[in-house]
Order: C-alpha cells, then structure tokens, then sequence
C-alpha cells in the first residue's frame, strides 16, 4: 500500500472571512455606529465584526488597513475568531505580506482554544514543516483533535495515516473505522479510500 502523499490544499479549504452576527442582516446606520460604539469600548467581537465589515465594504467604505488594525486588536484579545481569520491571511498574503510564522503563531492561538479549522491548518503546518519542525506525530496530534470536533477531513487524513503507521502506530482497523465515519457523513475522498481497501 503506497504512502498517502497529500498537498497543502487537501488540508484545507479557503473562504470568505466569517462575519460575527453583525452580517446575518443587512446593516443600518445605526447598527454600523452600535458595533463601532462596541469595538471601540474594546468589546473584541465588536472588533472581529468591524474588521469584516471594513474587509468587504459592508456598512463603512471599504479599507484594508482599518479592517487590520481592528482584526488585530480582537486577536489579541483572544477572540478564537479574528485569531483564525489572521493566521489565515498571514499564510495566504492576502491584505498583509505573507508570513507563515505569523500564520503558525495565530493558528496555534486559535488552536489551543479548540477552533477546528485552526487546528487542521496547524496540522498542515506540521507536515509540511512551516516555521514548525516537520513532525508527523505532531501533526497526527492536531488532526485527532479536528476530527474530534468533527472535522472530516481531519478525519480522512486520519484514516490514512492509520493504514500507514504515518505519525501514529499503524492499524488497520482504526484506520478503516475512521475512513468508514467519513465516509457515512458522505466525505467523497472517504468513500472512495474506504471502498476499496476497506470494504469486504
């Protein structure tokens, strides 16, 4: 049985920064001064909220700088998301000058604090050894704690990784028990893998 061998993107996908619950509606002016009001008191989703907004020009004209500044002070007080969203656009170099250093410190923030997206993404780190030694177990370590909060395609990896002894010890009943959980939550990678070196 080959080595999986998986690039960066099979470890994550990229979206749209998240808005908090300020983007659930169209906004109002006094909704846009009620969040600014908030941030600037140093309420730290108000902040999160902010930044997206001056991220897609929702509410405020639309400004990358502005939308940094308050995505940095809610990250620096911890709020789970803007610690996210800032790693993420660290690794990416989308508003700020790459840095994957920058994107590990922040993704590890997030991760510790149990964010699952986060914690694939450290994960990734690990494997491909970005600012991070290049540590297979490290990495088994993160994606067991994405797929416990129900990341599946932490899950898949997992599986994987089971089947090969890559970062864990290897087993293959533990590495099919996890392809098949993929699987029945229709994790098309799952399906497949699971199909045909799991399936009697």
């Amino acid at each position: 049985m080959k080595k999986l061998m998986f690039s960066l993107c099979c470890l994550f996908c990229l979206t749209l920064p998240h808005a908090g619950t300020a983007q659930a509606a169209e906004l109002t002016a006094s909704d846009v001064q009620a969040i600014q009001k908030a941030a600037e008191k140093g309420d730290s989703e108000a902040q999160y909220d902010l930044a997206n907004m001056y991220l897609r020009g929702e509410g405020v004209s639309k400004d990358d700088v502005v939308a940094l500044q308050w995505l940095k002070k809610s990250a620096a007080q911890g709020y789970i998301e803007a610690q996210y969203l800032l790693g993420r656009l660290y690794r990416e170099g989308e508003y700020v000058q790459q840095d994957f250093c920058s994107a590990v410190e922040w993704y590890r923030k997030a991760a510790e604090k149990g964010h699952t997206e986060a914690q694939h993404n450290l994960a990734a780190r690990y494997y491909q050894g970005q600012c991070v030694p290049k540590d297979a177990t490290a990495a088994a370590k993160w994606l067991h704690k994405a797929a416990d909060n129900g990341h599946l395609d932490s899950l898949h990896i997992l599986g994987w990784n089971y089947l090969n002894g890559d970062g864990v010890i290897k087993d293959q009943q533990k590495g099919c028990d996890m392809l098949r959980l993929a699987a029945e939550q229709w994790h098309k990678g799952a399906i497949k893998v699971y199909n045909e070196l799991c399936a009697k």
